[in-house]
Order: C-alpha cells, then structure tokens, then sequence
C-alpha cells in the first residue's frame, strides 16, 4: 500500500513523475510530436485517456504509446545503467488507467513504485546480454514495468499479474540503432 512506503521512494517517486512530465512537454515541442498525437486520435478515438497539450482523447492504450513516445524522444527522461527509462515506458500506461478508472495520487505512486521496481529487477537480469547483442533492452524491459504497475492500479490478483507480464514477453524487440548512429528516435 501507499502506506508502506518508506518516504524517501516517495519522494523519488514524485521526482521521477515530475521528471517525465518534464520531458514529454519538452518533447512535444518538436513538430512530429503533434503528428503522432493526431495519429493516435485517428489509431482509436475512443474516449478514455487524454492525450496531453491537446483537446483530443483515445484509447488507453494508444494514449500511452504517444506520451510515451514523446516523453522518451529528447532522451532526457530518468534512467539507471542496465535499466531503462521507466519514465517513459511506464508512467504514460499508469496515469492512462489512472485517468480511466479515476484513481488517486497515492495509488498512482505506488504503481509507479511497483513498476519501477519491477522493471528493475527484470533488466538487471538481462539487460546486459540483450544489449551486447544490439537490442534496444529499454523497450523490452519496460514492458515488464508497465504490465506490473497497470495491474496494480487495476487491483489483479499476483496470478493475473504473472498473467500480464507473461503477456508482456510478446513485445517485439527493436535494435538499437539510434543509440549507435545518432538516428533520431
């Protein structure tokens, strides 16, 4: 629970989130950005999560991807060696939910706690050979992340959880060629 958080994760917590709102602002500054977030619209208008710095909406799912996106595009958002960024990988999904089913603050926190913890735990397992072999290991951790902090904000079960992140395994991987040639994200 919230409550079971030692203050100092917290307060990480709440930098972490200030840190991703931070980046995607800074990242929807750049032309495309308004582009992807039109495409989502289009993608799946439906109504459950806005898509921020507009007036549009979409699905929960498409939501995320744009804000993750475009969070993640100026490469500034938080990181930790053989880790990832979970700021963008994670905390659009987790206030996407949030704002479809109303949650709070402190729940919202605590998912991002659990997320980020998970998804460490996961990379540092293997973040270090995915990398050696020319795969973009934030995508591919990140999902882990996410699947976790959803389902906890969606209230699952441990099973259901364990559910989610199996499916979270059929995320398709993506080298890491902008990393190694400078290519634009």
């Amino acid at each position: 629970s919230f409550e079971e958080i030692p203050k100092p994760v917290v307060r990480q917590a709440n930098r972490c989130l200030l840190d991703f709102i931070g980046c995607y602002w800074g990242g929807l500054a750049v032309q495309q950005s308004r582009s992807l977030l039109k495409l989502v619209h289009e993608i799946n208008p439906k109504p459950e999560a806005s898509l921020w710095g507009t007036a549009m909406k979409a699905g929960m799912a498409e939501a995320a991807f744009g804000h993750g996106c475009i969070g993640h595009h100026l490469e500034y958002d938080d990181g930790i060696s053989l880790g990832a960024h979970w700021g963008s990988e994670t905390i659009p999904a987790i206030l996407a939910m949030a704002e479809h089913t109303g949650c709070g603050g402190k729940e919202v926190l605590a998912a991002m706690v659990v997320a980020y913890e998970t998804g460490n735990r996961v990379s540092q397992a293997f973040s270090s050979k995915l990398l050696s072999h020319g795969v973009h290991f934030p995508c591919v951790m990140g999902v882990f992340g996410t699947a976790s902090g959803v389902a906890r904000l969606a209230g699952l079960s441990v099973s259901q959880t364990a559910e989610s992140m199996g499916n979270a395994c059929l995320t398709p991987m993506a080298p890491y060629l902008p990393a190694f040639s400078g290519a634009p994200i």
